[in-house]
């Protein structure tokens, strides 16, 4: 687990106070963000003209802000070169980022493996695991820096930027994210092109709040995070700082982006009260876009006569394929075995691979008792005629033809085919056999030369038929399932709601009646930040009382404000 954070000026006016003011909720919201992780804090700049500027260690953020004093390296140094760098020419911040890290891949003790990561003009954080990194710069046939595993994003934003010659575009980000197999929140910009942020989500959280007052974004792993942060700058606006202008509720949209989503924001649109965070970005679903690249899937395989196509029964004849461990010189011709294959000419497990091997040099055999690896010579070449392969079997029906024959079509259906050949855009087109080898899970393109027609067709229907049933499910939740409401027809979740409230109330009643003098907003915000229950939204709300209770309760209002 780790944190992300984004400060974001909207628009292309240089205005020092909101500069001053990026700074300040950049520190808090860096502070708070500790907690998702302490191993390493990092942070990276970009101003108007693509001048960037990036800092990062192997210290906690207490730590990393707390760095105060003339060293260059310093927090409060960071940020006075921050504001001197725009004092005397035409260009102005856009942006901070930033980063939490807990080290999952890649030790935090040496430092290029901590965030923000820079590849050429590409720099960006990540929040999440990846599994198939290493196979990402095999295929990308590209250098690598470090260890850790979010520098494989970096590579591939690098790759479908031209090497940072050319803008971000929703496509090059799907292809990007074909190629990620694992979990992720990423923000990351191209220094040559200081005007976007793109950024993309799968299965890690990814929150936006929009000031509109100040037109400013704010990016962050926890929408607690913001409550936060405001908090502070709202203290420092009322009570310190005159030339700060207050936030108040109305003026913040939350918005969090969807799961399986990429999307670039547009760093030039200017902010206007009747702006949403819809208006800044584009972005698309990549749910249904097919992975490539992926790792081979984690399984047991089975193979020889004794193959049943069941799991282990304990019985004889259920012959599984064995790993073996050498030493030495065996260890050295081991090396090119992948894989096991059951022989039955020599009752014995032997590589698949080592065909080409064993024409040349003779066939080289694992005793299944020993493990042992040996050379058995030109004359006793394996026979792979004889190794029993698994046949995919297909119940094929013969399809009916109807002439004149004319049929009425649920209302529903007719819905759901004219969707279907909406999906053209999400089609997946492959442009060699390696994509079609990783896509159906074969081992390699020489397997794939070999494998009959019918079982490729096989194995095509089986894929197909698993993305269209996911498809058609997402297709039929979306258009007939509805979400949960808090009305009348749903009790359980009202009540829920109503209890809730009043147990915030009688909580914050009783701390108030014990002497406890602070703000009534401010225990209502504590008693909120102890739940962190996602069913407390304004629309949960105001359904659950109606428009005069809110009206007449100041305490109900006073809720309504702090959510």
């Amino acid at each position: 687990m780790c944190g992300i954070i984004g400060v974001l000026s909207m628009g292309s006016k240089k205005d020092d106070l909101k500069t001053e003011i990026m700074r300040f909720l950049f520190t808090e919201l860096l502070q708070v963000t500790e907690e998702r992780g302490k191993d390493a804090t990092g942070m990276s700049a970009l101003f108007s003209d693509g001048m960037s500027y990036l800092q990062k260690g192997p210290v906690t953020a207490t730590e990393f802000i707390g760095n105060l004093g003339d060293d260059e390296a310093s927090y409060n140094m960071f940020m006075k070169n921050c504001t001197e760098y725009t004092k005397d020419n035409d260009t102005f911040l856009k942006l901070f980022i930033g980063h939490c890290r807990k080290s999952s891949v890649g030790g935090a003790f040496d430092n290029v493996n901590n965030h923000p990561i820079k590849v050429n003009e590409i720099i960006g954080v990540h929040n999440g695991t990846l599994e198939n990194h290493n196979k990402i710069f095999t295929n990308l046939g590209c250098k690598r820096d470090g260890v850790v595993d979010s520098e494989a994003i970096m590579r591939l934003l690098d790759y479908h930027t031209n090497y940072c010659t050319e803008p971000f575009t929703i496509e090059g980000l799907e292809e990007t994210a074909r190629r990620l197999e694992g979990a992720y929140s990423v923000i990351a910009y191209n220094a040559n092109n200081p005007y976007q942020l793109c950024m993309m989500r799968k299965e890690r959280p990814f929150e936006l709040a929009l000031l509109k007052e100040l037109g400013i974004l704010l990016i962050s792993s926890d929408k607690a995070f913001f409550l936060k942060a405001l908090y502070q700058y709202n203290k420092m606006a009322y009570l310190f700082r005159d030339t700060y202008k207050p936030v108040k509720v109305t003026d913040v949209e939350a918005y969090t982006l969807p799961l399986d989503n990429v999307g670039i924001i547009d760093l030039t649109k200017e902010v206007t009260v009747d702006t949403t965070i819809d208006d800044l970005i584009i972005k698309k679903d990549v749910f249904k876009a097919t992975k490539i690249w992926k790792m081979p899937p984690k399984k047991h395989v089975y193979y020889g006569a004794g193959y049943n196509n069941r799991a282990d029964t304990g019985k004889k004849n259920d012959t599984k394929s064995t790993t073996n461990t050498t030493t030495g010189a065996a260890a050295k011709s081991a090396e090119v075995f992948k894989g096991k294959v059951f022989s039955k000419k020599l009752n014995a497990y032997v590589d698949e691979t080592s065909v080409e091997v064993a024409k040349t040099e003779g066939a080289k055999v694992i005793e299944v008792a020993s493990g042992k690896v040996q050379n058995v010579g030109k004359d006793n070449l394996v026979d792979f005629t004889e190794v029993k392969q698994q046949e995919l079997k297909a119940n094929i029906q013969p399809v009916p033809i109807i002439f004149n024959e004319v049929k009425t079509v649920d209302s529903s259906f007719a819905e759901a085919l004219k969707a279907s050949m909406e999906q053209e855009n999400y089609r997946t087109r492959y442009s060699s056999g390696k994509e079609v080898t990783e896509a159906f899970d074969i081992k390699n393109i020489d397997t794939l030369d070999s494998i009959p027609a019918f079982a490729l067709i096989n194995k095509a229907k089986e894929v197909i038929y698993k993305e269209a049933f996911v498809d058609g499910a997402m297709w039929f939740k979306e258009n007939h399932v509805k979400e949960e409401t808090v009305t009348q027809e749903n009790p359980t979740k009202a009540v829920r709601i109503a209890k809730q409230v009043v147990e915030i109330f009688g909580t914050v009643i009783e701390q108030l009646a014990n002497g406890k003098t602070e703000d009534f907003a401010a225990k209502i915000f504590a008693e909120l930040q102890k739940r962190k229950n996602t069913e407390l939204t304004l629309d949960n709300i105001r359904q659950v009382f109606s428009k005069g209770n809110t009206m007449s309760c100041k305490a109900l209002v006073a809720l309504e404000d702090v959510i």
